[in-house]
């Protein structure tokens, strides 16, 4: 096998075609990469590999036409087959040729992921498959080119051949599903022929340009993939010396013999795939994006370790009619738990099933539940939980300035936040009210955050203290977000008699102090003392970009910061007011900083013209930016608070700079405060890609590598070796 793998590579380098084929493939490899990765910014390499999946349709028949053609066409198969190597040796040899041909070329888009490591992170491991899908796509129709070389003489007939069964195989399965439709018998048996279906997880599943494919591994295909490889290279083989002289060269019985062979392994092979098809996707179907877009988070792992009765999920619809998210995130449910069971509602078979729990439930609508035996000995459905088919993705709305039209900027996976949130809340007794404050101008609590805290099973509601006249006795917690105006001393008495009756407070101090004395005095009671302007940091390891008033700070450790603490998350303080502890602090009170700026850190009351360098009188740190406090009442009650420096912790579009690390500290905190043990508050997932960064001159100089420079050379390096032939 290796002295025929060694002449065919040595044989494709000594042609012109194989020159060509090299410089056709980077030429194209170079538009799309420079398209899709470089001018859009996008780190998934996976975009570039799918729109290569045409370009190699074209161009292998012109290297797999010559393998066993040439050799009838010369006269030379005879002397192959006579020779001391086996026939299965002799298309071992040729197929690893061409697929150490194949596999140049995919080096060539490993150079590309090198160069895009350069301009920002790329997500390793969905490169790393979407090369391998890349490369065993190519590997399938090597060896069904191979197949179609031995059953003829004529290269252009191979190629031919090899043009209109690869683009049947492309084609036809996908126009048949748009003409008769998936439950159709025509579509039924094409799809065994589709050779495209099986690479989607390898390449990523792209929904849009600007999101994340998803990108993962079925066994299932790969099983599938590596037959075809093997059923079409034995029946390269078969073709291949089929014919009287290999019967007179080896004995007819033990030609028969090799024959029985060869059907024993198509039947093995065919046998593999029925057994695999038959298991379950959740044991065969793995994700590996770099997001982890459909990976049960440790919160939803420890609520389904806690599971101590069986949960039903009725899905409405048959299991087609939901999309490649849900059915994975449905699979790895029941796939980590054997208590969770799914059942799909044909909304057409069963029109009235959900009727007694949703006035209507879309496709893909969830109806969560725990079951009970009856006195009949039937089981029904005890308590539930619906989750609606438009909770199950969140989306961000933006102006598109192209078009003057708003359009989705980003899309978020909600569909384990809503899961959980509702099997969390069927098997916990959680009756928890959080209340922020109105009427003074505070920061606008985000819908986003309000949604996270209610996956909780919290009710989450706004509150007036001067309509209200008082908190409502069910508050577990009152959240007081950054007012602008202050709040009058009825109103401070309210918050005063509901933190001396043990209460939990988040307070976000405001940024003018001159507008809110009564509120700054109330937070002043938790044993700190305020400073009257913004905390500038001057150390820039501690400063986002150039500005000095925006701080990523490090937590101490809380058990409200355990898991950021863990994590190695910081957390954005936008503009913060400074705190210090006070030198008296009452014996009730305990003060515990949990955020504080560096000792190069002053304080300056900032207004237009304010000079941001530290000028004599500032007030030097370090400063704590978030303080943890409690108030003993009692021998049975504790108040607790959390102070905040600033009035725009809560802000999502700085959130989300730190990942949501701040409406992390401020939900951990409620559960904290509640001595919730559930933790359910799965934020949702955005399938937006992070970025790279390459400016356009770069982007013209690899543009110019890509399309010109490389395939020139691989064009010139062609005709040399052609000319120096022909001289010889």
């Amino acid at each position: 096998m290796f002295t025929i793998y060694i002449k065919e590579i040595k044989s494709y380098f000594k042609s012109f075609f194989g020159w060509l084929f090299l410089a056709v493939f980077t030429f194209f490899a170079g538009l799309y990469f420079v398209l899709y990765n470089l001018f859009y910014s996008n780190p998934y390499l996976s975009y570039t590999v799918s729109a290569l999946m045409i370009i190699l349709l074209l161009i292998l028949p012109v290297l797999t036409m010559r393998t066993f053609a040439e050799e009838k066409k010369a006269g030379t198969d005879r002397l192959l087959i006579s020779s001391p190597i086996s026939i299965t040796s002799i298309v071992l040899g040729k197929f690893f040729a061409l697929a150490t041909i194949l596999l140049i070329t995919t080096m060539i888009l490993v150079l590309g992921a090198l160069v895009m490591m350069i301009f920002g992170p790329v997500p390793m491991v969905e490169t790393v498959l979407s090369l391998l899908g890349f490369f065993l796509f190519g590997c399938v129709c090597i060896s069904i080119g191979m197949f179609l070389s031995s059953l003829t003489e004529h290269q252009f007939v191979a190629a031919i051949l090899t043009y209109g069964v690869l683009f049947i195989m492309y084609l036809v399965p996908t126009f048949t599903l748009y003409l008769f439709g998936e439950d159709s018998w025509i579509y039924a048996i094409m799809r065994y022929i589709d050779i495209t279906s099986p690479f989607n997880m390898l390449f990523g599943v792209a929904y849009d340009i600007n999101l994340t494919p998803l990108c993962g591994l079925n066994l299932k295909d790969i099983v599938y993939i590596i037959s075809i490889i093997a059923l079409f290279l034995i029946m390269s083989g078969v073709a291949f010396g089929k014919n009287g002289f290999v019967i007179k060269s080896v004995g007819k019985k033990k030609f028969i013999s090799k024959i029985a062979v060869i059907f024993i392994l198509i039947a093995a092979f065919v046998g593999i795939n029925v057994a695999v098809n038959f298991a379950d996707d959740k044991y065969v179907e793995y994700d590996f994006t770099d997001k982890e877009l459909v990976a049960l988070t440790d919160d939803t792992k420890s609520v389904l370790d806690t599971l101590d009765k069986d949960i039903t999920i009725y899905v409405s619809g048959s299991e087609k009619d939901i999309d490649d998210f849900e059915s994975k995130y449905l699979n790895n449910y029941r796939k980590y738990s054997d208590k969770i069971k799914v059942e799909f509602i044909d909304n057409k078979d069963n029109p009235n099933f959900f009727n007694d729990y949703a006035e209507a439930l879309d496709y893909g609508g969830l109806l969560v539940c725990t079951k009970t035996t009856d006195e009949s000995g039937k089981e029904v459905i005890d308590k539930y939980r619906v989750v609606s088919a438009d909770k199950l993705y969140v989306y961000d709305y933006g102006m598109d300035y192209t078009t003057g039209q708003y359009a989705v900027n980003d899309v978020s996976i909600d569909i384990e936040g809503q899961i959980t949130s509702a099997i969390s809340s069927l098997i916990s007794d959680v009756d928890e009210h959080i209340y922020y404050l109105v009427g003074h101008g505070e920061r606008e609590v985000p819908y986003t955050f309000i949604e996270t805290i209610g996956k909780g099973g919290f009710t989450v509601d706004e509150l007036s203290i001067m309509k209200e006249k008082d908190i409502p006795e069910d508050a577990s917690v009152v959240i007081v977000n950054g007012p602008a105006n202050d709040l009058n001393t009825e109103e401070i008495q309210a918050l005063q008699n509901y933190r001396d009756k043990g209460g939990k407070l988040i307070l976000l101090a405001s940024m003018d102090v001159d507008n809110t004395p009564n509120y700054d005095a109330f937070m002043e009671e938790f044993g700190v003392v305020l400073t009257d302007g913004t905390v500038i940091e001057s150390n820039s390891y501690y400063m986002y970009g150039d500005y000095p008033y925006f701080l990523l700070l490090d937590p101490v450790y809380n058990p409200v910061t355990a898991d950021l603490y863990n994590s190695k998350m910081f957390n954005f303080f936008a503009q913060t007011r400074g705190m210090e502890t006070k030198a008296d602090i009452p014996d009730d009170i305990y003060v515990e900083a949990l955020y504080v700026s560096t000792g190069d850190s002053y304080c300056k009351v900032l207004s237009q013209g304010t000079s941001l360098e530290y000028e004599d009188g500032d007030e030097t740190g370090p400063f704590i930016t978030a303080a943890y406090a409690s108030k003993y009442i009692d021998g049975e009650n504790e108040a607790e608070a959390l102070l905040i420096g600033t009035p725009e912790f809560l802000n999502e579009s700085l959130d989300t700079m730190v990942s949501g690390a701040n409406a992390k500290l401020v939900t951990d905190t409620i559960l904290t405060f509640t001595d919730v043990e559930l933790k359910s508050m799965i934020p949702a997932k955005s399938m937006s890609y992070d970025p790279i960064t390459v400016d356009y001159g770069m982007i013209g100089i690899y543009a110019a590598i890509c399309l010109l420079v490389l395939p020139a050379g691989f064009i010139i390096a062609g005709i040399v070796v052609a000319v120096s032939r022909r001289k010889k």
